[in-house]
């Protein structure tokens, strides 16, 4: 299988790329190539930034996307949207969010599984905390 793993170099995603590539997946990872850099040499790296950068994404087949570092749901958007046609499945891994599902706001685009908690309003200009 070929998966994609947006991040993928820290906390859970790095157990993630270990256990894919231990069973013989097809990794490539797409991150800001700072944290760990050195990890994964068997694996594709995709140098890229989240916000605004994805365009190494474009025209490209994977059978799955694992996505660990969606900070803002703008971001998640952003990717989800490109790559809706590109990818079987879409996998948005992250902690609940903390905002009232009555409040967030559903994005509209292909993807079977999207709950309305998984967003919710944010400012354009908001500081992006990210580690990949």
């Amino acid at each position: 299988m070929k998966i994609l793993f947006l991040g993928g170099t820290q906390f859970v995603g790095r157990h993630m790329v270990e256990r894919a590539m231990e069973r013989g997946h097809e990794v490539t990872l797409f991150n800001r190539g700072k944290t760990n850099p050195d990890l994964f040499q068997e694996a594709e790296k995709l140098i890229g930034d989240r916000d605004g950068g994805l365009e190494r994404l474009r025209d490209r087949r994977w059978d799955a996307v694992i996505d660990v570092n969606g900070y803002l749901p703008r971001l998640v958007k952003d990717s989800a949207q490109l790559l809706a046609d590109s990818v079987a499945h879409y996998v948005f891994v992250s902690t609940p969010c903390p905002s009232s599902p009555a409040t967030a706001t559903p994005i509209k685009m292909k993807l079977r599984h999207w709950r309305p908690w998984m967003t919710q309003p944010m400012k354009r200009s908001q500081k992006i905390p990210m580690a990949d």
